[in-house]
């Protein structure tokens, strides 16, 4: 074949000069693999503080829930004691008339 001869003849290899692309290659591929280390180690951290930060919303739902319920107790406790009130007075009324 001589296309691959006549390509040789005009490009010389410059050992020197792949020598230094493959070290910066190299390099890079180290610093890549660092950058996606670090990557991670933050992944962890923001999926930590996420998870974190669910369990906060949910105990202040829980808290809010407990809150919003509270009057409604509240209104419970004031119709059990009318109902008992009421319920005493009937029974007070009814021993009085017998």
């Amino acid at each position: 074949m001589t296309g691959h001869a006549e390509v040789e003849d005009k490009m010389p290899i410059d050992l020197e000069s792949l020598s230094k692309r493959v070290s910066i290659c190299e390099q890079d591929i180290r610093d890549l693999k660092t950058s996606d280390n670090d990557l991670n180690t933050r992944q962890v951290r923001v999926e930590t503080k996420l998870d974190y930060i669910t369990d906060q919303i949910k105990v202040i739902a829980t808290k809010i829930d407990t809150i919003l319920e509270q009057p409604s107790k509240r209104w419970d406790n004031v119709v059990t004691a009318l109902a008992v009130a009421a319920i005493t007075g009937l029974v007070t009324v009814f021993f009085m008339r017998g």
